[in-house]
């Protein structure tokens, strides 16, 4: 049907049953042409998807209607404007009212389409949502249209500019704010933001800017959330977040290719301090914060989190990481530092002593800090595996490590590091030391065994010296490197000439042998003289992995 034209308000009542039918539909009851600045009111049937383009066949819709009355529908319902036609400007006043609609509404715009003469309406569903290109036009931005009842904002064609604006002062019950930044696609500015939106960027770039200004930023309990999510696979997206007169942000790292975020612009009101919760499973990384800022809290993350030296100052800070490895950066003796329940936790210690060292003690659970430039520390820093203290300057550091897994950096000028209660011998291959004697006297200092690996090639008379000093010497059957390898049987005349010289002279020294050890040769070791087997694949891989049967047999001359 064809009608010529249509000076009343226009009631269209659609029967269809089947979701995929579009309402372009009602564009073919109108002359090409035709003028239609009335109102349509719209009655959806339940559970139909209607979709009512902007201009079909030169004819206007959504961009020349006065008034579009939505209406009817279920939660499986939905009304659009296509996924290729937008709202454009239209400078007469213009109302699209689904406030009625017991559907989902999802239009597109314009980058200039949401302007103050346009009015949309979303109803009681929890999934309203608008999208549009945001203004690149330098100036003042435009406010967005009278819009209430849509809880999801999208924001499309990012450009790299500060010109890319928006004015959401007349939005209500606006839920999520979604800027969508593209590769070469990084800045948004917002204003008007109430700060119970929800921020959500996804980004397939390295650089993001989100400048937002909040609506009524006054006191010292503004809080926003935002989530960062990732559509391109880049080594960090960055989120480069200035906001004034926040005192919390709640950050979800959702970014498995990780965030670095820039809080320098994130400012506290005066007096306020201002606080970041970090949750999630990407990995977060913090690279400047405001003044400030004094409180991290990343307790609830699994995603690794990574505060370093450059992005805090000397004030005192309070810093938590959550279940991975953390790395902390450690500036004032008063910082209250704690790793979280990771295995590799790495305390970072930068600070300019003045008046003495630092002395840090990893197998502490209360404090691994035990004295700061000197002095006593005034707070506990906790839960941390690894210390870094190689920007400690002035003075040199003592580091003790763990029973577990340590890795440390000493300081520039001299350091003592050592290991912790935990390892009863410490071995080491006379090739790794400059003066071996040496060596095993600094294991003996710290009341540790000391024991000394021969390589296969390996002479035993650079150690017949020190054989009453030497509790293990442990004779490789093998090359180091890899499991796996076949015993190499000329090592046996050592471990003779040791058993030997330890029935000689009554000596006490284990011998050890580790390399190829299987049923075939292990009785050609125990009678060769040594009292210790070390073996992997014959102990985990025969005999269907009985682990204690293996060992029995291994046992056994």
């Amino acid at each position: 049907m064809i009608a010529e034209s249509l000076d009343e308000d226009v009631t269209l009542s659609f029967p269809w049953k089947d979701t995929d039918k579009s309402l372009n539909t009602l564009m073919k009851v109108l002359k090409p042409g035709s003028a239609l600045n009335k109102t349509i009111n719209l009655t959806v049937k339940a559970s139909t998807a209607v979709g009512m383009l902007n201009t079909v066949n030169g004819i206007s819709g959504l961009n020349a209607a006065k008034t579009v009355n939505v209406t009817g529908g279920n939660s499986l319902s939905s009304f659009s404007n296509g996924t290729t036609g937008v709202i454009a400007v239209n400078t007469a006043a213009t109302t699209i009212d689904a406030s009625a609609f017991q559907g989902k509404i999802a239009l597109n715009a314009a980058a200039s389409g949401l302007n103050s003469f346009l009015t949309i309406k979303g109803g009681d569903l929890t999934t309203d949502a608008v999208t549009m290109p945001v203004h690149t036009t330098a100036g003042t931005a435009d406010k967005i249209a009278s819009m209430t009842g849509v809880e999801t904002l999208t924001l499309t064609g990012v450009s790299d500019t500060a010109n890319n604006q928006v004015d959401l002062t007349n939005v209500t019950g606006l839920v999520t704010l979604a800027p969508s930044m593209s590769a070469g696609q990084s800045h948004i500015s917002v204003k008007g933001l109430d700060e119970a939106v929800k921020i959500k960027v996804t980004s397939a770039t390295t650089l993001d800017n989100v400048v937002l200004a909040l609506t009524g930023a006054t006191g010292a309990a503004n809080s926003l959330d935002v989530e960062m999510t990732a559509t391109g696979a880049v080594a960090t997206h960055t989120l480069n977040l200035d906001v004034a007169g926040l005192e919390t942000l709640n950050i979800a790292s959702k970014d498995t290719d990780g965030t670095a975020v820039d809080l320098a612009g994130m400012v506290p009101t005066t007096g306020s301090t201002g606080t970041v919760n970090i949750t999630g499973a990407g990995a977060t990384t913090i690279t400047a914060m405001d003044t400030g800022i004094n409180v991290i809290d990343a307790s609830a993350a699994t995603g690794a989190l990574t505060v370093a030296a450059a992005a805090r100052d000397g004030d005192v800070y309070t810093i938590t990481g959550g279940s991975a490895n953390d790395s902390i950066a450690m500036e004032n003796g008063a910082d209250v530092l704690n790793g979280g329940s990771g295995t590799g936790d790495n305390l970072v210690v930068a600070f300019t002593a003045i008046l003495g060292g630092i002395n840090v003690d990893l197998s502490k659970t209360a404090d691994v800090v035990v004295t700061m430039d000197g002095g006593t520390n005034l707070a506990a820093q906790s839960n941390f595996e690894s210390v870094d203290v190689s920007a400690f300057s002035g003075f040199g550091a003592v580091v003790v490590g763990s029973a577990g897994a340590n890795t440390i950096v000493g300081a520039a000028l001299a350091s003592n590091l050592s290991g912790a209660a935990g390892a009863d011998i410490i071995t080491i291959h006379p090739e790794a030391t400059e003066d071996l004697k040496s060596s095993i006297q600094y294991i003996k200092k710290l009341n540790k065994k000391v024991g000394v690996s021969l390589n296969p090639e390996t002479k035993i008379n650079l150690i017949t010296g020190l054989l009453n000093e030497i509790d293990l010497i442990l004779i490789m059957s093998v090359n180091p490197g890899f499991g796996g390898q076949k015993f190499m049987p000329e090592v046996l005349e050592k471990i003779k000439e040791l058993k030997k010289i330890k029935d000689q002279k009554n000596l006490e020294f284990d011998i050890e042998i580790d390399g190829g050890i299987n049923f075939d040769n292990n009785k050609l070791a125990i009678d060769a003289g040594a009292n210790i087997l070390v073996s992997g694949t014959t102990v985990f891989k025969n005999n269907n992995g009985n682990i204690k049967k293996n060992i029995d047999l291994l046992k056994s001359s």
